[in-house]
């Protein structure tokens, strides 16, 4: 979600808006919601997440039953997670005040973080 689409909606919404539904994929929803915060002041974002995605493994990738993957293959999701953990992450080339300046500082856990770099020093026959 780039801050032009937050900025872009704010234009096109009525000015007396201040309750705002947000409807996005789980793994993008946070980013979505802080990228609207930023870009539209004074308005209350309502998050939903249409589906909870649960992995239970990682190699082989297996998520718990009934979890809705909407398709995506699981090196495509891995990819697609771990760009997202990237934009997230208040560094340079993150989107965060440190980078981009798209959103607002995310406090990410420690246990996070090394989950992240663990994820990305594996050969997951990642690709996009």
């Amino acid at each position: 979600m780039r801050a032009v689409s937050a900025t872009h909606a704010r234009a096109l919404a009525p000015t007396d808006w201040r309750h705002v539904l947000l409807v996005q994929d789980p793994l993008l929803a946070r980013r979505t919601t802080l990228t609207f915060s930023a870009n539209w002041p004074n308005a209350n974002f309502i998050r939903y997440a249409p589906a909870t995605l649960q992995l239970n493994r990682l190699q082989p990738m297996h998520f718990t039953p009934n979890t809705i993957v909407a398709g995506w293959q699981p090196a495509y999701f891995t990819e697609l997670l771990l760009g997202e953990f990237q934009r997230l992450v208040d560094t340079p080339t993150g989107y965060g005040p440190r980078g981009q300046g798209f959103i607002a500082h995310v406090d990410i856990p420690e246990e996070v973080l090394a989950a992240a770099r663990y994820l990305q020093s594996q050969s997951l026959h990642r690709q996009r």
